[in-house]
């Protein structure tokens, strides 16, 4: 599920700058930073951000030199807004319980004889018959 979700950046103090999406998929995992490292980076966004302009200390531009590259298409607001979680699926960025069943849901097989099976012009015995048939469940003594 965290996969259908995505930061818009507002401020900057809600999003872990490593490990959330806002930019796309997250820094971390862009710069392929091992999971047992990048579980400990607790930064936020707000840290990078003062005074509504990037800025990397030197050690971390000299480690990364192409984060410039991996948020140059993320906009930084002058008013102080707050972040927003998005849910990716949806068009206006709301998860709605119908979205989260249909999300969770499967939504079964697509099975184009079972209609012509299930037919209320086909009597239930013969119907019955044909699904024992598409199944390969004949009680019969050799598969007993």
């Amino acid at each position: 599920m965290l996969d259908n979700l995505s930061w818009n950046l507002g401020n900057g103090k809600q999003i872990n700058f490593w490990l959330d999406s806002w930019c796309g998929p997250p820094i971390a995992s862009s710069l392929n930073i091992p999971s047992f490292i990048s579980s400990n980076l607790i930064v936020k966004v707000s840290d990078f951000i003062p005074d509504h302009h990037w800025f990397f200390p030197t050690l971390v531009l000299h480690r990364f030199p192409n984060i410039n590259l991996l948020i140059q298409h993320a906009t930084i607001h002058v008013r102080d807004t707050n972040d927003k979680l998005l849910w990716k699926a949806s068009s206006s960025g709301i998860i709605t319980f119908k979205e989260d069943f249909l999300f969770k849901t499967t939504g079964g097989q697509h099975i184009g004889w079972a209609k012509k099976i299930w037919s209320p012009d086909i009597p239930l015995t013969k119907s019955m018959l044909g699904w024992r048939h598409m199944h390969d469940r004949f009680p019969i003594d050799n598969k007993l």
